[in-house]
């Protein structure tokens, strides 16, 4: 049976110059979203993002977790998309 999970962005860093980017608890937050997906063993899992910085550092941190592969690519439509092979 087809899944979809919605997961936010990690935090923003609220203080750096520039806000778009991931604070270290936002890192974090990824990366137990990473531990997650990989506990489920999801079949043929797909991961898109919208274009924002944080919003792709969130999908590309959150697969580079013992148990998760793939890759980010951008999509023609301007999102990007991460796949677990």
């Amino acid at each position: 049976m087809p899944l979809i999970c919605l997961v936010r962005h990690g935090q923003a860093s609220a203080t750096a110059e520039d806000y778009d980017v991931l604070s270290d608890l936002g890192r974090t937050q990824a990366a137990v979203v990473g531990r997650e997906l990989a506990r489920r063993g999801l079949r043929d899992p797909l991961l898109v993002s919208g274009t924002l910085n944080g919003q792709r550092d969130t999908a590309v941190s959150s697969r580079r977790r013992p148990g998760t592969r793939g890759r980010c690519t951008r999509t023609p439509a301007g999102t990007s998309t991460t796949t677990w092979p």
